[in-house]
């Protein structure tokens, strides 16, 4: 009777879990705007295929490697998850009317169609399949990036308004990168006026506040003619992203030029992908990564009832009924059926309608 009571308890909790989750919906389709102006409707995990190999690549070669290696497997899975989060987020977000869902470039993620794609890229998509980030049992905007520099960032420091399960973490395992992890931009003298027209000759350069992991969130330009105060990410976007590689920097201005010593590349919100790669290197799994980046969420879709064994554990545990106790069963299979009927409906939905 044991397994009898185990079985219904199994029942119920199953119950509770697909109540709490019903409005959590992973589309099969999405529409894409190509760079051509057109818009494709594509299955959701094809479009996955050549996103995850383009954003995050199948190669990596970190600060004194002589030659480039492949991406761990789990790495390639927690892009996956993130991409699909992300892709499935704006597909909700959108709205059934919408004309796309997302672009092919940059300003969404990068999707390109004639890409040929390695069987491991297919395979962290195959195996992920379904799984998407959520918070609160809602599917998260799962942004990622390349390279933290050693701690990631909240987004109120970067945009605008927090988000609870975009944390600032500080990211201890991430692969060194040559002109990511650390990097130098220098900005001459007829550079910065024609980046600031309006100040004239540039006199000063002055970091005014720091975010609490250190990334600049507001720039002083002193010129002959004014100054002009940066702010956030529009530091970056003002200064060229490509040049400047993150608000994680110091300055030296001698009149001349701006030199800025920095770390971290892209805007150090969500999952660093240099970050994933070398937490995968270390033995996480790729659940394990997306818990790291992104705090307090769950993975939609994820079996939490797979189990891992050491090595000298060679066997795999099945569950079974010894043939004694499917007697009871058998016996007591009116009221099994009558209880699984009352545990699948939603019955805590009719209790407080009733009330």
């Amino acid at each position: 009777m044991k397994k009898l009571f185990t079985l219904l308890f199994f029942v119920v909790m199953m119950n509770t879990v697909v109540f709490a989750r019903s409005n959590v919906e992973v589309p099969e389709y999405i529409l894409v705007k190509t760079g051509d102006n057109k818009i494709e409707e594509i299955e959701l995990d094809t479009y996955l295929y050549s996103v995850v190999q383009s954003e995050m690549g199948i190669n990596y070669k970190a600060s004194g490697m002589s030659s480039a290696k492949s991406v761990p497997l789990d790495a390639l899975k927690a892009q996956a998850v993130a991409s699909r989060s992300y892709a499935v987020y704006n597909i909700l977000k959108a709205g059934e009317d919408a004309e796309y869902h997302v672009t092919s470039t940059v300003t969404s993620q990068v999707y390109n169609k004639n890409a040929n794609i390695a069987d491991i890229v297919k395979e962290a998509v195959d195996e992920t399949s379904g799984q998407v980030i959520t918070y609160d049992d809602e599917v998260a905007c799962a942004y990622f990036f390349s390279t933290s520099g050693g701690h990631t960032e909240a987004p109120e420091n970067v945009w605008s308004s927090a988000i609870p399960y975009l944390q600032g973490v500080e990211d201890e395992y991430e692969i060194e990168v040559d002109n990511k992890t650390t990097w130098t931009a220098v900005y001459t003298q007829i550079e910065l006026q024609k980046l600031f027209p309006k100040l004239g000759e540039i006199e000063d350069i002055i970091i005014e506040d720091y975010s609490e992991n250190d990334r600049v969130i507001e720039l002083k330009i002193v010129g002959s003619k004014g100054k002009e105060i940066l702010v956030k990410n529009n530091i970056r976007m003002k200064m060229g992203t490509g040049k400047l590689r993150s608000q994680w920097f110091d300055v030296d201005f001698d009149g001349d030029e701006a030199v800025f010593e920095g770390r971290g590349f892209g805007h150090g919100i969500g999952m660093s992908q240099n970050g994933a790669i070398g937490m995968a290197l270390e033995g996480f799994s790729y659940d394990e990564i997306l818990e790291w980046y992104y705090t307090d969420i769950e993975i939609f879709g994820f079996d939490d009832y797979s189990y891992n064994y050491d090595e000298e554990d060679d066997y795999e545990e099945e569950y079974y009924i010894p043939e004694e106790e499917l007697e009871d069963i058998e016996l007591s299979k009116p009221l099994l059926d009558k209880t699984i009927e009352i545990c699948t409906t939603n019955w805590l939905l009719s209790l407080i309608e009733k009330r």
